[in-house]
């Protein structure tokens, strides 16, 4: 169980943290940023209902911020499509598993 090693004690502190640098440093290269949440993903996702979470999180995540924004209410800076940047479906799959692992 990669997740609840990584998710517990001092090491639940390390994923936003290393996700939020990750962002904040690599936003301009989405591929790369991509490839870097991708690593993570990968190490939190530890068993199929933990993918489930992560994919339909980052469906419904980016999904939600598409029609805001095509209603006018934010835009990003970098888009690739649909108006949002490439790895944002990403982050918020990776966001719902590190939420989901403090409810366990």
């Amino acid at each position: 169980m990669i997740l609840k090693n990584v998710c517990s004690g001092p090491y639940r502190r390390i994923i936003p943290v290393v996700t939020l640098l990750a962002v904040v440093l690599l936003w301009k290269m989405p591929v790369i940023l991509c490839g870097v949440l991708a690593v993570i993903a990968a190490v939190i996702i530890d068993n199929k209902k933990s993918l489930f979470v992560f994919i339909r999180s980052g469906i419904y995540g980016a999904g939600a911020e598409m029609i805001a924004i095509y209603f006018g209410v934010w835009n990003y800076t970098n888009p690739q499509f649909f108006g949002i940047p490439a790895w944002l479906p990403i982050l918020w799959g990776i966001a719902a598993l590190y939420i989901r692992s403090g409810k366990n």
